[in-house]
This record gives C-alpha cells, structure tokens and sequence, in this order.
C-alpha cells in the first residue's frame, strides 16, 4: 500500500514511500546534502498544493514524470457521481480533451464556449465513448450457454400509463411475496414520454423494496426499451439519470434482475396505473367545471353592476418587464426579467425543465418575477408581458387549465404588496427581455463543434 501526499509537510521527500498510492515507492538516492532533508511540501508551489515543475528538475529530474503522472491517475480516478450516468469510464480526460477542442476553435474559428457548453461536450462525449466500449466488448466475448435465472421468492411487476398533451402519467407496481400480495400506485407530473414513465415506475419500484427491507427479487415490466436499457447499459438520453438512480439503488441488494413480460401477464399492473390517471382525471374534471361555475357567477354579478366611470391606471416608479423562451423538443424554457426603477435597471436570467408549453414557460416568468420584486421589497409595480393570453388570464380570472397552479400562486404573492398591475405590450416594446430569455437558452444549449 502506498501514501496518499495531502499537503506534503510531515512526508520526507528522500526517506518516505510517497512515489505511488498503490504500492510503496520512495526516490533512490543518494540525495545532495542540500536536499536531504526536504519534504514533498517543498516541490510545491508556494502557498498551493500544486507541483512546481522546476523545483522538481532540480531535485529529482529523473522523477518527474512519474511523479506527474501519479498526480494525473489520481484525478482520472475521481468517479462521476449521478444523475450524469457515467459509470463505467473517466470523466476527467474528457474535460480536457473539451477545454482543447474549445482552445482550437477559439484560436482558428474565432468562435468561443461558456465553461457549461464545454462541460455538457465532455459529458456527451464520454458517454458515446462508454456506449462504444460496451458495444465493442460485447463483439468479442464468445458466446456461452444459456443460465437460467436464479429463483427469486419475490416478483414485483412494474407499468406505466402516460398522457401526451397533460404531460401526466400514472405509475404501479406489484410486489408478491409467499405470504402477501401488496399493489402500489401513484401519480407523476412533466413526463415526457411513456419511456420516461415506465423507468419513473421501476425507480420507485425498487425504492419500495428499499424500504421494505427485501433483498433478492425479481423485477417485470411489459417495456422491452426499459428492460434492453437495464440489462444492456445503452440507455436512451431521456433515462440516463433514471437508470442511473436506480443501478445505484440496486447496489443495496443481495440479487435484482429485470425481466421483460408480455403485456397479457402484467394486466394486474396495468388496471393499476390507468385507475391512478382516472383519479387524477376526475379531480382535474371537478377543478375545470367548478372553475367555469366561480366564473360564470362573476360574470352575472358583473352584468347587474351600473356603470362607473373608467378611473386613469396608477402611477407606478417601478416597472417590471418579463419573456419566455420555449424549445418543444427538449422541453426547456428560458425566462427573464427586467426592473427599471427610477435609480437603477436590473436584469435577472433562468431557465426550467419540463415545461410543456411557451404559454407555461411565460407564467413562470412572471411568476419568479413577482417573487424577486417580494424579495427585494418592492412594494407597488406594473408588470408587462408580450403574451396576449397570459394578461388575459392574469387580469379577467379567466386563465387556461395548465396555468391554474402558476396563476393561483402568483394571486396569492401578490396580496403581500400594495399594488399590482399587468398590462400588455407588443413585441417590440419588451426586446430587451427577449434578449435575456434566448441567451439563457443559449448558455444551456451542446456545442455542435
């Protein structure tokens, strides 16, 4: 077993096996008298932990480059932790090779990367890396003989129900073990697939036994991509961190295996999942039709108010403008925000996952805008916004069933100020916060060179 340097002040450069953490490996001498006594904290560089290569030429010049490269093998066997799904490679030289690439394209391209663009290209490609190697081991291992699979005393069977334009799905699992049969189901929100449903169910599929404190089983879903993913390691982009929670959950077990089923076999499951959506279908049904009642009652108390005079809108000293971005594939939105006060103008950036509609994406927007002005105690403001609808809904109460939750919670903020507006204004008028909204898209965005 070797050392480990640390900050390199009690080890003794000349006497000590620091060479190496794996086995024991010290200089051969004989040391200058000069340098007999140093340490390793020496050969940095002042007030760092970093190596000073000339330091090192002149001490130990024939050491150098086993002294870099041991530093260099410690880095590279730091593990990428999940939800990146990294697993079985280094992340380490794929960062560098990105900071290179970025370097060439800077220097001949005149094109330039933000520190997360050249990250997210590291991660990209050392995963088509990993899936390589998988595939090019799997070519040369001979073929062996069928085993057949282990027997398990517990089979739990998984399914998944989704739908496309709620972004809804409904998820369950059975769990049979000798002495009971024990079904679970639940209900899951922005999914974006029915794969993404089906691994949503095995994770917490295998949570469940987590927490049930079984051991070995058996695990049964009707999703021959999910099962191919698990068994295979060449998951689809939509399930790398799914799969990546659940290969870490499964390192608590004794044995798991997954198993595909035809469909006819997991009925059980299947009546499950759709009886959660139905639940979900019939409180969302009951929500819409009670809205409808609240604003059709308004609408009669308003037709029996007489007239009054149109009073002239305030006058407000601080005016908020806010946009959205909205990519329908990746389901990102960027979102943005401007607040000119009479001292100075403020500007504020972000993006969110999940969101399954531009109309969404700009009620969060003007969501987290009203809670940056509660946070910087702001107490009367006008808020302006390119989306047509969204003014609509914010000022006649009559708002669109996917803006139900964001527009309740922003109602609710703003009874913390003395007053608020929301006021509509063309495209043209609100280019600044488009700006911002596109750059946060950008910042998100892979590199394609």
């Amino acid at each position: 077993m070797g050392w480990a340097v640390g900050d390199g002040k009690t080890i003794k450069a000349w006497q000590d096996p620091w060479l190496s953490t794996s086995r024991k490996l010290q200089p051969m001498g004989p040391p200058t008298e000069a340098s007999h006594d140093i340490v390793v904290a020496d050969l940095f560089q002042a007030n760092t932990q970093d190596w000073d290569l000339n330091t090192i030429e002149r001490e130990l010049p024939e050491l150098v480059d086993t002294i870099l490269k041991n530093d260099w093998m410690r880095i590279i066997a730091i593990p990428c932790l999940p939800p990146v799904g990294i697993i079985t490679v280094s992340l380490a030289p794929w960062i560098v090779w990105a900071l290179w690439t970025a370097r060439n394209s800077m220097i001949f391209n005149d094109k330039g990367f933000t520190t997360e663009q050249v990250l997210t290209k590291a991660i990209v490609t050392a995963k088509e890396w990993q899936n390589a190697q998988t595939r090019e081991v799997k070519q040369h291992q001979p073929r062996r003989q069928t085993e057949p699979p282990p027997c398990y005393g517990v089979v739990v069977q998984t399914d998944a129900a989704w739908i496309d334009n709620s972004r809804m799905a409904g998820i369950g699992w059975i769990i049979k073990q000798a002495e009971c049969t024990q079904s679970f189901q639940n209900t899951s929100s922005f999914v974006t697939s029915q794969l993404m449903a089906e691994g949503l169910a095995m994770r917490d599929t295998i949570r469940k036994c987590k927490e049930l404190g079984i051991r070995r089983f058996r695990c049964e879903s009707d999703s021959t991509q999910l099962i191919k993913a698990l068994n295979s390691k060449m998951e689809p982009p939509e399930l790398y961190g799914i799969i990546a929670d659940i290969r870490l959950d499964c390192t608590t077990f004794d044995s798991v295996s997954f198993i595909w089923i035809p469909r006819l076999t997991n009925v059980d499951a299947d009546r499950l999942v759709k009886q959660a959506l139905n639940l979900v279908a019939v409180l969302t049904k009951a929500i819409v039709t009670a809205k409808e009642w609240q604003n059709a009652q308004t609408r009669e108390v308003k037709q029996h108010q007489p007239r009054r005079q149109t009073e002239p809108p305030p006058c407000y000293g601080v005016v908020v403008q806010t946009d959205a971005a909205w990519i329908d594939n990746s389901r990102m939105a960027g979102i943005g925000w401007i607040i000119k006060q009479a001292e100075c103008t403020q500007s504020f950036q972000n993006t969110s996952s999940f969101v399954t509609s531009q109309l969404m994406a700009e009620g969060l927007a003007m969501r987290d805008t009203i809670r940056k002005c509660k946070e910087l105690g702001i107490r009367r403001f006008r808020c302006e916004s390119d989306s047509t609808q969204l003014i609509k809904a914010l000022n006649s109460k009559m708002e669109p069933p996917e803006l139900y939750g964001i527009i309740a919670d922003i109602r609710l903020d703003c009874t913390t100020f003395d007053s608020v507006s929301f006021i509509w204004i063309p495209r043209l008028t609100n280019v600044d916060a488009d700006r911002l909204v596109k750059q946060a898209l950008n910042l998100v965005a892979v590199p394609t060179a």
